[in-house]
C-alpha cells in the first residue's frame, strides 16, 4: 500500500480491538508518533479522503460503517457489534442538511456578540465543483463570517488606523452539528480544523455538548486551536463561548483560493467583503439575514419540533 496515510491508519487499527473515527486514528497517529512525512497543510484532511476512497473499493484494505461519526476498520479483522460505534437513538432521524436550521441562530449570536461582531453566509458545499464526491465534507465550512474593523469610525479616523496598520480585519469559520458527544466530538474536531485552514478563527458548534468532554476539547483547543460555542436555539443572544479559538495571524492562502474557485458561495462571499472594504460600510446583501427579535420569535416557534426531537427544548415549552 503506497498511500503514506493508510500506511500510518493500517498501523493504528491493527492495535485497536474496534473500529475507530478519522479523528480518533489521526490522534492516535499523533500519540504514537507514527512518521507521516506529509507536505500538506492539511494531512488529517488527506487523512480522510484516502480513508473514504478506500473503503468504497472492493479490493481496499479498509471497510467503514455507521454515520455522524463514520468509523473505519481493516477487512483481515473481525469486529464484534460491540465494538462498533453505536448510532443515535432517536427514532426520528433528521437529515444532516437539517443541521442548517440552525444556522440564522448562530449568525444571530455571532453579530450581537461583542468577540465577533460578525456578518455570515452559508456555505452550500454540493454547489462546488468536485472531483471525488465526500471530499468536501473536509474542504468546506458551514457558515462562514467577517468582522469589519470600520464600523462606527469617521472617515479620517480610518484613514489612520490604516496608515498604523491596527485596522485589523477578521475571518471565521463555522462548523455546525447538532451535537459533541464523546462517540463523535473528534471527527467532528477535526472536521473543523481542517475547514478553517483559510480563517483567522476556527469554530465547532452545536446545540447540546456533553459537558464531560470539554477538558479534551480544551486540550485539542490548546493543539489545534478550534474555539466551541454552545448554541442557545431559544435564546441565540445567550449561546456560550466554551473554548476561546486562538487567533491566527496568518491563514491558508492557498485554501482561500481553492474555496473561492470551487465554490460561488464562497466567493460571492469574498466579492461582498472586498466591495464593503471599499466603501468602508456594510451592504448587507448576500449575508444571510439578521433576523429580527419578531422574526426569531417566530422563526424558533416554527422549528419547535426537530429541536424537540433533537432534545434541545422541552415538549411543553411552546
Amino acid at each position: 500500500m503506497a498511500n503514506k496515510y493508510l500506511q500510518a491508519a493500517e498501523q493504528v487499527l491493527e492495535k485497536n480491538s474496534r473500529m475507530l473515527s478519522v479523528g480518533e486514528i489521526w490522534e492516535q497517529i499523533q500519540k504514537e508518533k507514527i512518521p507521516l512525512e506529509s507536505d500538506g497543510k492539511t494531512p488529517w484532511a488527506s487523512l480522510g479522503a484516502s480513508l473514504y476512497t478506500n473503503a468504497k473499493k472492493n479490493d481496499g484494505k479498509f471497510f467503514s460503517q455507521g454515520n455522524r461519526p463514520k468509523v473505519f476498520g481493516l477487512k483481515v479483522k473481525k469486529y464484534s457489534s460491540a465494538v462498533i460505534l453505536p448510532q443515535s437513538n432517536s427514532q426520528s432521524i433528521v437529515p444532516k442538511d437539517n443541521e442548517r436550521v440552525l444556522h440564522p441562530l448562530l449568525s444571530v449570536f455571532v453579530h450581537s456578540n461583542g468577540h465577533f461582531e460578525a456578518y455570515t453566509k452559508t456555505i452550500y458545499h454540493e454547489k462546488s465543483n468536485r472531483e471525488k464526491a465526500g471530499l468536501n465534507k473536509w474542504i468546506h465550512p458551514d457558515i462562514v463570517g467577517v468582522y469589519f474593523p470600520f464600523n462606527g469610525y469617521k472617515k479620517e479616523t480610518l484613514e489612520l488606523l490604516e496608515i498604523l496598520q491596527s485596522n485589523t480585519y477578521k475571518l471565521f469559520s463555522f462548523e455546525m452539528k447538532w451535537e459533541l458527544l464523546a462517540d463523535n466530538y473528534k471527527e467532528y474536531y477535526f472536521q473543523a480544523v481542517s475547514n478553517s485552514s483559510w480563517a483567522h478563527e476556527g469554530y465547532l458548534v452545536a446545540p447540546k455538548i456533553d459537558m464531560d468532554i470539554i477538558p479534551d476539547l480544551e486540550r485539542l483547543g490548546n493543539a489545534f486551536g478550534i474555539g466551541i460555542i454552545k448554541l442557545d436555539v431559544i435564546r441565540p443572544q445567550e449561546s456560550e463561548l466554551l473554548v476561546p479559538a486562538r487567533t491566527r495571524s496568518i491563514i491558508d492562502s492557498d485554501t482561500l483560493d481553492m474555496l473561492v474557485e470551487k465554490n460561488d458561495d464562497f466567493k460571492i462571499f469574498v466579492d461582498r467583503v472586498l466591495k464593503n472594504k471599499k466603501t468602508n460600510e456594510v451592504t448587507e446583501t448576500n449575508y444571510d439575514k439578521i433576523l429580527s427579535d419578531e422574526d426569531l420569535s417566530r422563526y424558533i416557534t416554527e422549528h419547535n419540533k426537530i429541536f424537540q426531537e433533537k432534545g434541545l427544548i422541552n415538549k411543553d415549552y411552546f
